[in-house]
C-alpha cells in the first residue's frame, strides 16, 4: 500500500512539473531576456509548435514500446496538441504577414474567427489535456513497476 501511495505521489509531482513547465517555458517575459526583441514574436509563435512536435515524437516512442491505454491517451493528446499548435502558429504568422484581412475572408467574416473553425479547435484544446492524463498514468505505472521490482 505504501508503494502505491509513493507511486501516486511521484506521478502527481511529475504531472504538475510538466504542466507548470509548459506554462513557464512559454512565458514571454522569460524569453525576452534570451532572445533579441526583433525575433521574439517568431520564437513565441514557433516554440509551442516545436514542443508539441517533441511531445508527439516522445508519445510515439512510448507507444512503440508498449501499446497500453495510457500511451493511447498520450498519442491522442499529442496529435490534438500538434493540431492546435499548428492552428495557432499559422494564425499568428498570417497576422504578422498581413495575409488575412478581417471581414474579407472565410477565416474572419467579422472581427472574430469563424465558428466553423474556432469550435473544433476549442474541442481539440480539451482533447489535448489527455497528454497530462496519459503522462500521469505512464509515470504512475513506471514508478509502481520500479518500486515493485526493486524492493520485492
Amino acid at each position: 500500500m505504501l508503494r502505491l501511495i509513493l507511486a501516486l505521489i511521484v506521478a502527481l509531482v511529475a504531472t504538475m512539473v510538466a504542466g507548470v513547465g509548459w506554462l513557464v517555458i512559454l512565458a514571454p517575459v522569460q524569453l525576452g531576456r534570451i532572445v533579441p526583441a526583433r525575433y521574439l514574436s517568431l520564437v513565441i509563435d514557433t516554440l509551442p509548435f516545436a514542443l508539441s512536435v517533441l511531445i508527439l515524437v516522445g508519445a510515439i516512442c512510448l507507444f512503440r514500446r508498449s501499446k497500453s491505454w495510457p500511451n493511447i491517451l498520450l498519442i491522442a493528446g499529442a496529435v490534438a496538441l500538434l493540431l492546435v499548435s499548428l492552428h495557432d502558429f499559422a494564425l499568428g504568422l498570417s497576422f504578422q504577414l498581413h495575409l488575412v484581412p478581417a471581414g474579407y475572408s472565410f477565416l474572419f467574416p467579422t472581427c472574430t474567427e469563424n465558428p466553423l473553425i474556432s469550435w473544433p479547435v476549442g474541442f481539440l484544446r480539451f482533447i489535448s489535456l489527455s497528454v497530462l492524463a496519459g503522462l500521469f498514468c505512464v509515470v504512475f505505472q513506471a514508478t509502481r513497476r520500479h518500486l515493485t521490482n526493486r524492493w520485492s
